[in-house]
């Protein structure tokens, strides 16, 4: 007959003192000790016994018999750590409170219903106060239980949670040993990071009422960032296709800096004359802050394409293409016109092009926006910071609810340990639960998957529609409402404020750009064409603010329509657009932020900068990248730019075969778990559900 591995009820006690622990996985009970291992260790009725462990660890080689004479056996060894006398002190001074002084402490064994004896410290202090906790028992991880002012970079203070006493702070790996350094004198209930933490997890070690417990902080400390440019005054600047103004500032110091087009065709910057120097070896990664203005803004905001730059020279090579080391943008989105707010772009030193010089660089710190229409609408420039990255996160996301992401998906991501985030339609779930389908999941299924902790069930609405399709704003709340009431009725609370946006949409703005605009002085403007003009829409452009309101109040011809005022003469390039429209702009995203909604994820890809925290802008029109129709090869690029970058790539998947148009290849996802899952063990990122990330990323804010 085959035999079981034994396995002990406690493999915990205290050298010298008595241990005993029930045997499990017997399977005739003809079991004796083996004399190859620690001495002292006895059998009897299914309980390993000793009067006393002999060492800090101990070995007990067990042998099971089978039935009968002459047949086979199973050997089991099993190692028991024992406490010793001077971890025992150390235990106990670690629950004194801050300022309390140990007065005596003692051990007491207790026997378990099962038969076993476990051990609990009792340390008195100099009040009387006794505090308690288990003997040999690991400290439960509370993960997120520490919490860091700002973005806890050197220099930010920690906190333990409120009524853990006993506290020992710790630098912790970022590699899957976690191996922990205690750091010296730190005893107190807050801490301020320092150089040494540059890179570590910091962790305080405690007591919550009698349980030992390990507050562990969401991200390791970082380097703090240094400024570059605060943006704050105009002085020793030049512009280039562009106008350019002192604002408010945003985040830090005097103001920023806002800019806007000049009718020219072309890039828009301003530099800076007098360069800064500084060595590109220990630059780290460069961040810029970007605020994108309102939802009228997003009028003059072209449709194609805004890109956010940053341009670094050599030393002494000035600034020519030649000489550039940074050449292109931090970021180049689509359908920009949804994007309000603020935002960060970075780059990582590794983007430099080659060749790369030896020693001091010079930073021309320029900032630009690529405007073909020859709008920039009301973009600000608050802040460029140097050793800006992050911990690199990847968010993992799979829509509609296809049955490959049970079958094939989950397996390679559960038996890994990494987080991930499903949003179902419920309208397929139904569909499988009736029989009606294969190729969705079941109810069954999801509620398998959410309950171990590594799955995040979000929000689909039910029919998978696009919210912009609805007739209102008001329509669109209750169709993703609708989503989050079936996500609520199967318990599934942890994403229940997070979204999806079918097909990606939530902006359905339509701009006519006109660049013959021509007036008289008059409220009657001509143009080559009014093809995709119309009576209602808001009209704005190079000097045609917003603010003063002009609408189209009639199309009279191919040629020539009117105002609702006059318009000094002159041609103007404008844009036209009903900016009443419900769903024109950020308008739905900017509705569900007040509709307590937390994120929603768009499919425009961009990594976010996510070290100095995120807008509500930002959460609501987050970006993300397809893999569907990818190969692991693909995939690799974004996750390897997000790592030197620093930042969150959100994915999102839908079909796991080697066929069709949503597919991503078994083979390809296996290759991906797999390398994330060595990078996760090697500390270079992090892989959470939704809710993790953003309960961790909404702590954050920017330091300077």
């Amino acid at each position: 007959m085959a035999l079981n591995a034994l396995t002990l009820s406690t493999t915990q006690g205290v050298q010298g003192r008595p241990f005993q622990a029930a045997i499990s996985g017997l399977s005739t009970g003809r079991i004796e000790v083996l004399g190859d291992a620690s001495p002292g260790f006895s059998v009897v009725n299914g309980q390993l016994m000793s009067r006393g462990l002999p060492y800090p660890v101990s070995t007990v080689s067990l042998r099971e018999y089978e039935p009968g004479v002459g047949q086979g056996y199973r050997d089991s060894r099993i190692d028991i750590t024992a406490t010793t006398r001077d971890q025992l002190m150390t235990s106990a001074l670690a629950l004194m409170g801050p300022g309390r002084t140990l007065v005596r402490y003692r051990a007491a064994g207790q026997r378990q219903p099962d038969g076993s004896i476990t051990y609990r410290l009792y340390a008195e202090d100099d009040l009387g106060a006794t505090q308690q906790v288990l003997i040999g028992v690991p400290a439960v991880r509370s993960f997120g239980a520490l919490t860091a002012t700002k973005d806890g970079s050197v220099g930010q203070t920690y906190t333990a949670p409120a009524g853990m006493s006993g506290i020992q702070w710790y630098r912790e790996a970022l590699s899957s040993d976690r191996t922990q350094t205690a750091i010296s004198g730190a005893t107190g209930s807050t801490y301020t990071a320092a150089a040494g933490d540059a890179g570590f997890r910091l962790v305080a070690k405690g007591n919550i009422s009698g349980v030992l417990t390990d507050a562990v902080a969401y991200y390791p400390a970082y380097a703090a960032p240094v400024l570059v440019d605060g943006y704050d005054d105009m002085t020793d600047r030049s512009t280039t296709n562009a106008s350019a103004a002192v604002v408010a500032p945003l985040v830090q110091g005097a103001g920023a800096i806002q800019m806007g087009g000049n009718g020219v065709n072309n890039s828009a910057f301003v530099s800076k004359n007098t360069r800064t120097a500084y060595d590109l070896a220990t630059v780290g990664n460069v961040a810029v802050l970007i605020d994108f203005g309102t939802v009228g803004d997003a009028l003059l905001q072209d449709t194609n394409y805004i890109g956010v730059g940053l341009a670094v020279s050599a030393a002494g090579t000035g600034t020519g293409s030649s000489g550039t080391i940074i050449d292109g943008t931090l970021s180049n989105n689509p359908a920009t016109q949804f994007m309000t707010g603020r935002r960060w772009y970075s780059q990582s030193t590794d983007e430099y092009q080659a060749p790369q010089p030896t020693g001091v660089g010079i930073s021309s710190v320029r900032v630009g926006w690529n405007v073909p229409s020859a709008f920039a609408g009301k973009v600000k420039v608050d802040a460029q910071v140097r050793n800006s990255g992050g911990m690199a996160t990847i968010i993992m996301s799979n829509d509609d609810g296809y049955i490959e992401q049970y079958t094939t998906f989950w397996p390679a991501w559960r038996d890994r340990g990494l987080g991930c985030t499903f949003f179902p339609a419920k309208n397929n779930i139904t569909a499988a639960d009736s029989g009606n389908t294969p190729n969705w999941m079941k109810t069954a299924m999801l509620q398998e998957m959410y309950a171990t902790g590594l799955a995040d069930i979000g929000v689909d609405p039910p029919d998978d529609a696009p919210l912009t399709g609805d007739a209102s704003i008001a329509a669109a709340l209750a169709h993703a409402d609708a989503g989050r009431q079936w996500v609520l009725q199967n318990g599934w609370t942890r994403a229940k404020d997070h979204l999806c946006y079918p097909n990606g949409s939530c902006d359905i703005s339509t701009r006519k750009l006109v660049t013959d605009f021509t007036a008289n002085g008059t409220a009657v403007v001509t143009m080559a064409s009014t093809t995709g003009l119309a009576a209602g829409q808001d009209v704005a452009g190079l000097n045609v603010p917003i603010a003063a309101g002009y609408k189209i109040v009639s199309v009279d011809s191919a040629t020539q329509v009117t105002l609702n005022q006059t318009i000094a003469s002159g041609t103007y390039r404008v844009n036209c657009a009903i900016t009443s429209a419900p769903f024109f702009g950020a308008k739905l995203p900017q509705a569900l932020a007040g509709a307590g909604w937390l994120s929603a994820r768009t499919t425009y890809p961009k990594i976010i900068h996510d070290r100095f925290g995120i807008t509500s802008d930002e959460a609501l029109t987050l970006t993300a990248q397809s893999m569907s129709s990818q190969t692991f090869a693909d995939t690799k690029k974004y996750v390897d730019l997000t790592v030197k970058r620093g930042g969150t790539l959100y994915l999102y998947g839908h079909r796991y075969t080697n066929t069709g148009g949503l597919n991503y290849a078994p083979s390809d996802l296996l290759l991906l778990a797999d390398y994330l899952k060595s990078l996760s063990d090697q500390g270079a990122i992090w892989v959470p559900t939704i809710s993790q990330w953003y309960t961790a990323v909404s702590q954050r804010s920017f330091p300077l």
